[in-house]
């Protein structure tokens, strides 16, 4: 049998390039591909899946809580970070002259730090997952899995305009960006 990649942060973690991550940016791609087909044409037809418990209850339900899913996994997703390193780190490759690093003016210039040298590593640490993750793509994940239509139409439920409730639909289009992030 082949041995699986694993995560050193334990069995919830994931390898950014494991093939059990790339099954499931898979299947997310399957989904957006379901959102950019037929969103457009609820928010268009002002079509609501909410009305009764019919199919298109049922799939736009299995929908959001496979995005729901995907931004946990998304948090349990180790990520590449920047880290500063010394030169002449065993392991690290020789480097940089020793002199300080002069300009056409003969000042110091900014590569005075000569010393160290930027490299990436793979993070597994939660911090570090989610402050990458704060940076990007979770505002946009939280706000467009929120079911902003069952909550709005439970409020407006005794309204008799159902317009308001069906605006926050236009929300769930932030999920189409997530195609930029598959790319």
């Amino acid at each position: 049998r082949r041995a699986l990649r694993t995560a050193p942060g334990g069995w919830w973690m994931l390898h950014p390039t494991s093939p059990r991550r790339r099954y499931w940016d898979l299947f997310i791609a399957l989904n957006l591909v379901y959102t950019m087909l037929f969103l457009p044409v609820r928010i268009c037809f002002n079509i609501t899946a909410f009305d009764d418990y019919n199919y298109g209850w049922w799939v736009e339900s299995v929908v959001n809580m496979v995005f729901l899913v995907d931004l946990f996994m998304n948090l349990s997703t180790g990520v590449y970070v920047k880290v500063i390193l010394p030169m002449g780190v065993p392991g690290v490759s020789p480097g940089s002259p020793s002199e300080v690093d002069m300009d056409e003016d003969g000042e110091e210039s900014s590569a005075g730090f000569s010393n160290f040298r930027e490299s990436v590593k793979l993070s597994f640490r939660f911090r570090d997952i989610l402050t990458s993750y704060a940076k990007g793509w979770l505002w946009i994940d939280a706000v467009s899995v929120v079911p902003w239509e069952i909550l709005l139409q439970a409020s407006f439920a005794s309204s008799s305009s159902m317009d308001v409730a069906s605006a926050p639909r236009l929300l769930k289009l932030f999920r189409l960006a997530r195609l930029l992030k598959l790319l």
